[in-house]
């Protein structure tokens, strides 16, 4: 669904103040709005602003006028991190999309030993899937995406605080050894389809990083980080 409850089309505006009254709309947007959506002026959109904010807002022209006040929310804690190594095909678009449905606030897209396909120039694709999802799950948060980034550069973006999880089907620890309250941030490490190489497992335990095995089985590369989230957000700190 990309409509609100009251049957609105929903529309993210990043970068904007909802406060200022009104929102002028990029080319895309207006592309969007007027072409694809095909509504005509007068028609009522929600407005996001990746941020938290959420108005109402009337289409005049190449603006938006504001309708409403302007709702906020915080970013429900804790803040998840996916550190997903590149995959072939559009495996890391499908698991950026459901992580972004999943209320991930940063994506790393990242490249290892054994990555067998470089993610090259793709971060203008990326956002714009983060945005889309944003859009249609109605959330109000815009994940950040950023990438491909070598493997001990994304290793060292979250805080020291974080929960650094590195997802291994060796791994020691299992979700109940996971501490039953969550902490503010959490990071999840994901390897390649060939998984890591020995000495990069050892380095980012040496780094803070816990050995997690999900199940007896293997899951796929793409399967991994939204097994763990959902496992985390729905099962181990549901009730926090």
């Amino acid at each position: 669904m990309s409509r609100n409850e009251l049957g609105l089309r929903r529309l993210v505006v990043a970068g904007t103040d909802l406060e200022r009254g009104a929102v002028e709309l990029s080319r895309a947007q207006l592309h969007h709005v007027k072409v694809v959506l095909r509504l005509r002026d007068g028609a009522g959109l929600e407005l996001l602003d990746g941020e938290g904010g959420r108005a109402l807002g009337r289409l005049e022209d190449e603006i938006v006028r504001i309708t409403s006040p302007v709702e906020r929310r915080a970013r429900p804690r804790p803040w998840f991190w996916v550190l997903q190594c590149a995959g072939k095909g559009d495996k890391v678009e499908r698991v950026l999309q459901q992580a972004a449905e999943l209320g991930v606030a940063r994506f790393v897209v990242v490249e290892s030993a054994r990555t067998l396909h470089r993610g090259g120039d793709r971060l203008d694709r990326y956002r714009a899937i983060a945005e889309d999802a944003c859009r249609v799950s109605g959330s109000g948060f815009l994940m950040h995406v950023e990438g491909p980034l070598e493997l001990d550069a994304a290793r060292g973006l979250p805080p020291d605080s974080a929960l650094k999880l590195l997802l291994h089907v060796q791994g020691g620890l299992h979700m109940t050894d996971v501490p039953a309250n969550p902490p503010a941030d959490v990071a999840v490490l994901v390897g390649p389809e060939g998984g890591f190489e020995a000495s990069e497992v050892e380095r980012s335990q040496e780094e803070g990083y816990l050995p997690l095995r999900l199940g007896d089985g293997v899951l796929r590369t793409e399967t991994a980080a939204i097994a763990a989230i959902a496992a985390l957000r729905f099962g181990r700190w549901c009730a926090s």
